[in-house]
């Protein structure tokens, strides 16, 4: 089977791939790799426009299962990934994608509703049967032809709360314990007072999802100042986020993305 998870950045998809790696045994397929299994000719090549932003990368688990993480560096990006993978998949000469997931962030209380129309309307343009998609549930998407329909995966994350990935993986900490919950709240209310403070707020706080990520940085200074400059992933990777049950419940479904479950 293969599938593709699209998602906004990059920290997206170095959560993906740490929490994938730890639970479902997927592993990085390089090239190389790809060539020396045999099976280059089932990878294919994405547009990347801004590296800075963007990136893909292939896995593959025990079963061969193969998938594509795909940052598209952004919410407006989304359905763009989504009609290439149409494409890919209406290519008699290509192996479909049976599997696709769409994560991105609740960061307004209009995101889910908006992103879930704008695919609607690409299954339309592309003369597809539209199909009901709702959050955190599997749509299946039948071709015309007689080909392996597509199932998709909306996720939209936090599932109950206005706010980002960032915002999701702090509530995950705040399950530790009690001064960790403390922490998590109190980063997020000295983010919230620099926003009282104008030439700070017309500087730095203006970009979109960027309180999120201030409050991120500020919560992993404090509980490892000595990995301050390291690379974000590293970080990232270091977290056992397995062990969370909120992050478990939220990336429940990602495990259907291996055939054998």
């Amino acid at each position: 089977m293969k599938s593709i998870i699209i998602c906004e950045g990059k920290t997206d998809a170095i959560i993906l791939s740490y929490y994938l790696s730890k639970t479902d045994e997927w592993i990085f397929l390089s090239k190389k790799e790809s060539q020396c299994r045999g099976i280059s000719e089932r990878i294919l090549e994405f547009g990347i426009e801004n590296s800075m932003t963007q990136e893909f990368s292939w896995y593959i688990n025990p079963g061969e299962d193969l998938l594509c993480i795909y940052a598209v560096g952004g919410i407006t990006a989304i359905k763009d990934g989504f009609a290439q993978v149409l494409d890919i998949n209406s290519m008699s000469n290509s192996e479909p994608f049976e599997r696709m997931v769409l994560l991105f962030d609740r960061d307004d209380e209009h995101a889910e509703h908006n992103i879930l129309e704008d695919i609607s309307r690409i299954i339309v343009s592309n003369s597809l049967e539209d199909v009901n998609l709702e959050n955190n549930e599997w749509a299946e998407l039948q071709y015309s032809e007689r080909r392996q329909p597509l199932l998709i995966l909306p996720l939209v994350i936090p599932f109950d709360t206005v706010g980002t990935l960032e915002n999701f993986l702090l509530s995950c900490r705040k399950e530790i314990d009690y001064c960790e919950n403390t922490l998590v709240e109190q980063c997020d209310k000295f983010t919230t007072s620099l926003e009282t403070i104008e030439n700070i707020k017309e500087r730095y706080l203006k970009r979109r999802g960027i309180k999120s990520k201030i409050s991120f940085g500020t919560y992993f200074s404090v509980v490892s100042p000595h990995r301050t400059f390291d690379a974000g992933d590293k970080i990232l990777r270091s977290i056992p986020w397995e062990n969370y049950s909120g992050f478990n419940d939220t990336f429940l479904e990602l495990h259907k993305l291996c055939s054998v479950k």
